[in-house]
């Protein structure tokens, strides 16, 4: 997740260039050019070094001037549970997965302890994988990695 600043230099930059080209352009946001941004807000927050929760929040674009000139549109539909090619098992489980994480991003997965959330989330076993340090994780990912590379001596192990 980049930081606002980023943003606020993208859009003066825009706004700089648009002024010479037509006016009042300078005025909108970006220049007036349409701008895409995507993710979940809500999982992402931009790193603060020595920062706390405070100032990686504050780092966010939804703290910037730009975010009221922003129009938000939320995805509705999982495409990955579209697909033909998933028994109704995988779809079953996929879609657990798919209603867990949005929990998550709700906090809805986070315990109550009296006035305050707990940070610790519940994951159950089937959706981790093993602990060890034989590269599951890489070969999980990148189940076809070894059969596409050729020349392996650069690999650090």
């Amino acid at each position: 997740m980049a930081k606002k600043y980023c943003f606020e230099v993208v859009d003066r930059s825009f706004c700089d260039i648009m002024k010479g080209i037509k006016e009042d352009y300078n005025l909108k946001p970006f220049g007036g050019i349409t701008i895409v941004l995507d993710g979940d807000f809500r999982q992402n927050l931009p790193v603060v070094r020595k920062g706390d929760m405070h100032d990686m929040i504050q780092a966010c674009i939804q703290n910037s001037y730009i975010w009221k000139s922003c129009e938000v549109h939320l995805l509705h539909k999982n495409m990955c549970l579209q697909s033909n090619k998933l028994d109704s098992i995988s779809k079953y489980a996929m879609r657990k997965f798919a209603y867990w994480i949005v929990d998550v991003g709700d906090g809805k997965q986070c315990p109550n302890i009296g006035d305050i959330r707990e940070s610790w989330i519940f994951i159950e076993q089937n959706l981790m994988l093993p602990k060890s340090n034989d590269g599951i994780l890489v070969d999980t990912i990148y189940p076809n990695l070894n059969s596409h590379i050729r020349d392996r001596s650069y690999l650090v192990s």
